[in-house]
């Protein structure tokens, strides 16, 4: 059995805000004491390509920074560093919690429902203009296909075995999507938008339990994209 590595930061009596927020205010204040992987950079402040395995999503009342096995150590460590770079700060009044949990995916005899907010659908700039323009249901088998390679991507990252999507992947199925606002990915130096990235909300059932923490889309470093059991609210 894998396991993810957690560290969760409380912040009772703050407003709600993004985990891409949190990542953002504590690599600024940590700046010079914190590790680049922490955040999913190299060693010269670069965006690693390959699947985070360092993730920092919504949790009650803040955030958790989410590791693989491989990244336990780096994350421990940083605990009393992530605690000073709050000091002094308007977040200076915070919990700390470890925990460790399984993370799995157990293919089972029933249908499961999950539900899946602000996946950021990436490919080629031509591919993701055609998508932009296709007829819903196009977009929908094409989105079907993402979620079902981004499962496998996801189980790979997290050293769990993939052939449980591959062997059910006619029966992971969208069963509801709503469409977001595009990102505009813009050129730093310009300010001239390079690319559009679409962006969606959507519900899907597959024969498959999911443990601990996954993700679908781009940004999961930013905790873009969670895959979360459907309470039946709406998208």
């Amino acid at each position: 059995m894998q396991r993810q590595h957690v560290i969760q930061l409380a912040f009772p009596g703050q407003d709600r805000r993004s985990a891409e927020f949190y990542r953002g205010f504590v690599a600024l204040q940590g700046e010079k004491t914190l590790p680049n992987s922490l955040f999913w950079r190299d060693e010269s402040g670069k965006s690693i390509c390959e699947t985070p395995q360092i993730r920092w999503v919504p949790s009650y009342q803040g955030v958790s920074i989410v590791a693989s096995s491989l990244y336990e150590t780096e994350i421990n460590e940083s605990v009393s560093h992530l605690m000073a770079s709050l000091l002094n700060t308007e977040l200076n009044e915070f919990k700390v919690s470890k925990t460790v949990r399984d993370v799995d995916a157990v293919e089972l005899d029933d249908i499961f429902d999950y539900h899946v907010d602000r996946v950021l659908y990436d490919a080629s700039a031509n591919k993701v203009a055609a998508f932009l323009d296709a007829p819903e249901k196009e977009k929908r088998d094409i989105l079907e296909d993402y979620l079902k390679s981004e499962l496998t991507r996801e189980a790979e990252a997290w050293g769990v075995d993939e052939s449980v999507f591959i062997e059910n992947a006619s029966h992971i199925r969208i069963s509801q999507m709503k469409s977001l606002a595009p990102v505009k990915i813009k050129d730093k130096t310009t300010g001239d938008v390079k690319r559009m990235i679409a962006r969606y909300s959507f519900k899907f059932t597959m024969p498959v339990r999911l443990y601990g923490t996954w993700q679908i889309g781009r940004q999961r470093s930013k905790g873009y994209g969670i895959v979360r059991p459907d309470t039946g609210r709406g998208l």
